[in-house]
Parts: structure tokens; sequence; C-alpha cells
């Protein structure tokens, strides 16, 4: 957490000053980051990319579902708009500022602006590197290829670690782009793709 503090107030510090980095549309990026030392592995996640492990046998996903209740709330709000003024445009605009109201707050969700104390609020944990439960595999995803699982089921999260294992992350991202394009017409996005970064790590598990 304290790394992340760090890089955060490093990437400030580089506006010298020039900058707003208090306003609400601030840059911000999500976060996905495994440390391993020795025999364990720490792991945090900020936001809506989420980790997929694979230990002792089994796969499990790391995620921070906060964004998630946020957005929910947002699209409860949406209907807050006049009717006379509910164009796409204007509903994007209304929903980004609902968005914007409930970054980096304490009932809202945590993201890596301007603001190091947000590093402070991952979902954090250390998991072991040896032995039966150890982690062998893991994949962090960015919520442009999650969605792979999450929006488009195009397989479940062990059906997407085996195929980041076998075929690369490429594979997985091009399966993304491929259903974003048989899907154009049902997508309810105001950008037809989203940014897709996957990392994938394998650990040799020892005795």
């Amino acid at each position: 957490m304290s790394s992340l503090a760090a890089a955060i107030l490093a990437v400030r510090a580089d506006h010298g000053g020039d900058c707003d980095l208090d306003h609400p549309g601030t840059p911000s990026s999500t976060v996905c980051l495994l440390r391993a030392g020795g025999d364990q592995l720490d792991y945090l996640v900020l936001c809506d990319s989420p980790l997929v492990l694979d230990a002792g046998g089994r796969v499990s996903v790391i995620s921070d579902d906060r964004l998630d209740t946020a957005m929910a709330e947002l699209r409860r709000t949406a209907a807050t708009v006049p009717a006379g003024e509910a164009d796409q445009a204007t509903r994007f605009r209304h929903a980004v500022a609902v968005q914007r109201e409930r970054m980096n707050r304490t009932h809202g969700y945590w993201v890596a602006a301007a603001d190091p104390d947000a590093a402070y609020h991952g979902v954090t944990g250390t998991l072991p590197l040896r032995g039966p439960e150890a982690v062998r595999r893991a994949a962090l995803l960015s919520d442009g290829a999650s969605c792979a699982v999450e929006q488009f089921r195009l397989f479940d999260w062990a059906g997407l670690l085996d195929l980041v294992s076998t075929e690369g992350p490429d594979a997985l991202i091009g399966r993304v782009r491929d259903a974003e394009r048989d899907h154009a017409d049902r997508l309810r996005r105001y950008k037809r793709s989203d940014d897709a970064s996957v990392v994938f790590c394998e650990f040799d598990s020892g005795a």
C-alpha cells in the first residue's frame, strides 16, 4: 500500500502545481498488483481490475465491488434527468457527474488518482507460494479484458485462465474484440471498445 501511495505522490509531483489535481475529473486508474517475496505473494486490487488466481488447484477471483455498487446507485439516479433532456449525451454527462461524486469517498469507491490515501483502501491479502495451497498461476486484468467473463460470458474464470495460459494474453483480447464487434448493437456504453490489459504470471510452487 505504501508503495502505491508513493507512486501516486510521485505522479502528482510531476505536474509541478500546473494542474488542478483536486478537480473531480482528474485522470485516474484502477490498480491490480502482485508482489512475490520468499514463500508468499501479496496482492492489492483497487477498483474494477480483478485478479484471477489458481491456488491449490482451485480458481478464484479477487475483486473490488465498490464501483459496481456505486454504479448501481448511479443507474437508479439516472431517472432524475428531466424527460425533455433525456438524450444520450445528457444522460452520459449526468452519469459521469454522479459517479465523480462517489469517487474516493468512504461510502463510494476508490481509484488511483491524485489522492495517495486511496492506496490504503485497496483490497489486499497474502497467499502462499509453497505447499498444497500455493498460487500456481495468476492473471491481472483490466475491466476491458475481464468483460470476457463478466459481460460477454465467453467462458468462466477457469476458462479465461486456461486460455491465457495456453494461448497468451493476445488470445483473450482478441476474443473480447470479436465479441464487441458481434454485439455492437446491444452494447450500452459510450465507446465501441474498452482498453484491455492482461498480465499473466506463473509460479514455481516448489516443495
